[in-house]
């Protein structure tokens, strides 16, 4: 109704119950406490996470409320939008090769003849590993769980021998 009639927008807060705006406006604050903290810890966590891609360490600090705001925004959105189709991904994977044990068998003798205990699994380390990306790419392409409408981040990309860059 606001929408259509503009000239009633001014009116919008006073159709909604005061415990709901004070919800939301807790809320609000809390996103912005959390952005802060993540802020201070960017650039020392030990695995890489979205939050890194938005505002890697050697960038600048944000200095307005606006691009605080803004941050916020995209942190929500790749927190309820992103992590679904990562989850499906890995889901989806393990689903596979439950259901093709000769498979399942390769990639374990792969992984464990690769590494020696688990504190040398990393991604970059994983990274080397020819029939994990294999079985990762064969599940987004049988499974395609990236219908969030959110880009999907890539690092590399080999096509047909040839490499593109990130982005």
């Amino acid at each position: 109704m606001f929408k259509r009639f503009p000239l009633l927008y001014p009116l919008i807060y006073f159709c909604a119950p005061i415990t709901k705006i004070l919800a939301f406006l807790r809320m609000e604050e809390n996103t912005r406490v959390g952005v802060r903290r993540r802020i201070a810890q960017r650039g020392s966590i030990e695995h890489m996470d979205y939050f890194e891609h938005v505002l890697p360490a050697d960038s600048p600090l944000p200095t307005a409320q606006e691009e605080f705001t803004h941050l916020g925004a995209v942190a929500l959105q790749v927190t309820f939008a992103g992590f679904g189709p990562m989850s499906d991904w890995f889901y989806g994977t393990i689903c596979f090769l439950l259901q093709y044990p000769e498979c399942y068998k390769a990639l374990t003798e792969e992984i464990r003849n690769q590494f020696n205990s688990y504190n040398d699994i990393t991604p970059g380390a994983l990274k080397i590993l020819p029939y994990l990306h294999a079985c990762l790419e064969e599940t987004l392409r049988m499974f395609p769980s990236n219908n969030s409408g959110l880009p999907r981040y890539s690092p590399v990309l080999w096509l047909m021998g040839n490499t593109f860059q990130k982005g």
